[in-house]
């Protein structure tokens, strides 16, 4: 169907692989410090035609590592050292924010912006750019995962382990350890802990204190997790093998 997933290789019941099939627009990272917005909606006149750029944000000096989209503002992270805010309605950058170290992943809320960089994890006032507070998250240096959940902050890096922050106070609440492998990616559901890692498995810890493993089975080496994305019908993994795979949320 237009706009969704093309199944590709069904799985035994238990985990069914797609190849993405995208509509509309999306925001591409680059290698070469820009955000391109591409609109992919427009009819193609012939094979040879592209799908059609609607803007280039020249924001960076070093490759983009991360973009979020909160209403008509766009946050993009880069090695450069700095995230870039746009307004999106204008087209043009109205905040840059600087550290000390390549920024690998941002997310707002409540006014507040959360930067991951190596291991450790910068806020920032999302409106002057002002560093709020900064946390040691992580003692492996790599990239440091992060999910702003109510008054809490999740965090996970290359140590294989997830912390839980009370915002208030920047405190360590929890330390658990998922995976013996880099987390390359996290996402925080309802309070459910979804994680990716390098060694290929997806950890899912609920709230009941109950965790659920997906690992694929492969004899050697399974390709790493690149990206999580969690529904109330599936948890959908995306896999440096170029496939996504979808198991049915709760186990079912």
């Amino acid at each position: 169907a237009r706009g969704g997933l093309r199944e590709r290789e069904p799985g035994d019941g238990s985990c069914v692989e797609f190849e993405p099939y995208h509509s509309r627009r999306t925001y591409n990272q680059t290698e070469t410090g820009k955000v391109i917005l591409v609109n992919l909606n427009k009819q193609m006149s012939s094979s040879r035609e592209k799908d059609q750029c609607l803007h280039v944000f020249n924001v960076h000096s070093d490759a983009v590592s991360a973009v979020h989209l909160v209403r008509d503002i766009m946050y993009s992270s880069s090695h450069d050292k700095s995230i870039c805010r746009v307004d999106l309605v204008k087209g043009q950058a109205s905040q840059r924010y600087q550290g000390t170290s390549s920024f690998y992943s941002i997310k707002e809320q409540d006014g507040l912006l959360f930067a991951g960089s190596d291991g450790q994890v910068c806020i920032f006032d999302s409106r002057s750019g002002i560093t709020i507070h900064s946390l040691d998250a992580h003692s492996t240096l790599g990239k440091v995962c992060i999910e702003p959940e109510d008054r809490q902050l999740y965090t996970s890096g290359a140590d294989g382990i997830v912390k839980v922050w009370d915002l208030r106070v920047h405190k360590c609440l929890k330390r658990m350890r998922f995976h013996s492998s880099p987390i390359t990616c996290m996402r925080v559901a309802d309070g459910d802990i979804h994680t990716g890692s390098a060694d290929g498995t997806v950890l899912i810890l609920n709230k009941a204190g109950e965790r659920r493993r997906l690992a694929l089975d492969c004899p050697h080496d399974p390709p790493p997790v690149s990206d999580l994305r969690v529904t109330a019908a599936a948890v959908y993994a995306g896999y440096r093998d170029g496939k996504v795979r979808a198991w049915p949320a709760g186990g079912g």
